[in-house]
């Protein structure tokens, strides 16, 4: 061999130096994706990617059908995006029928199936494309309206051995993310309430919390508008417990809600029966101290527990 070459290990990430994403031409070339975001046609490649582990793990179906196992999390690492931006676009390409999704429930992750591009001189089914634009990109007429629409829950987590490819993003930059929810926040008025509705929902796992409290969807579409309402249009501060807290930071909180959270507060109203009329101002309150009055609450309770020998 000739000695004047000389050859080097990687060390370290230096692994992932030479690992290239491929992405369909047609997703740049042809001009009806031309208005499709770029976080839509990334994300489509990685998928497209992620396809040659349906071989490796038998994810067929009976019609000899390949899918992956796929959440919103590992959509955000993948494009490196925030989670509203990364749920807009898995709604882009389930809006174009590049992907379809199939909600397998609480507790399961989501099925997707990668499908490829096809062009095809006929009519695109006018029925399906209508039921598919009312499903994710129906608006309100005002922003007090409740919507019925049930979206069923994105898993936030599965078992990364099996599902996962490595990635060396998994860790999302955080003051990126916050840079990108400043453009959201500069979207249409309509879109904006879209966009946090849809996180609203994905974050407090919708679907599953009506299934469980059928009895409660008015109450439970009113936590979401509210919800919506300060993170997309609270300006002025809120009066909780007697402490005047600035909107943002409301809103900031109301972003980390998570089913359990309303399922307290949900539980909570019933104990002291609260008025189905209640205040805006009292579910704001409500909501926003469930954050650390829930865990507070079964903190004591454990403790009490342990203290007295039932642990």
């Amino acid at each position: 061999m000739d000695s004047s070459f000389e050859f080097e290990y990687f060390y370290g990430p230096e692994s992932e130096e030479f690992s290239f994403l491929m992405v369909p031409k047609f997703l740049l070339r042809e001009g009806k994706f031309e208005s499709v975001s770029d976080s839509a046609k990334i994300l489509y490649s990685e998928m497209l990617e992620r396809m040659g582990l349906s071989r490796k793990n038998g994810w067929f179906d009976d019609q000899d059908r390949p899918y992956i196992y796929y959440s919103v999390d590992a959509a955000m690492a993948d494009i490196n995006r925030s989670r509203p931006t990364a749920i807009k676009a898995l709604k882009e390409l389930e809006t174009l029928g590049l992907i379809e999704r199939i909600k397998q429930g609480q507790g399961k992750p989501t099925i997707v199936y990668v499908k490829r591009y096809v062009s095809r001189n006929k009519p695109a089914n006018p029925e399906k494309l209508s039921e598919v634009k009312d499903l994710y990109f129906k608006k309100l007429n005002t922003f007090t309206s409740r919507s019925k629409e049930t979206l069923p829950q994105e898993v936030k987590s599965f078992d990364t051995n099996n599902t996962e490819i490595n990635n060396p993003y998994e860790n999302v930059n955080q003051s990126y993310q916050y840079s990108e929810e400043k453009d959201i926040d500069a979207m249409d008025p309509v879109s904006l309430q879209d966009t946090w509705t849809e996180y609203v929902k994905e974050n407090i796992e919708y679907n599953a919390l009506i299934n469980e409290n059928p009895s409660d969807v008015n109450r439970i579409d009113e936590f979401v508008r509210i919800m919506v309402m300060v993170i997309c249009f609270g300006r002025d501060p809120y009066n909780i417990n007697g402490c005047s807290i600035p909107a943002k930071l409301v809103g900031a909180q109301f972003k980390k809600l998570k089913s359990d959270h309303i399922q307290y507060v949900l539980d909570s109203f019933k104990r002291t029966n609260v008025s189905m009329t209640a205040p805006d101002a009292y579910m704001i309150s409500s909501l926003y101290s469930s954050y650390n009055t829930m865990d507070n609450e079964f903190r004591q309770r454990f403790n009490y527990e342990r203290a007295s020998g039932e642990i």
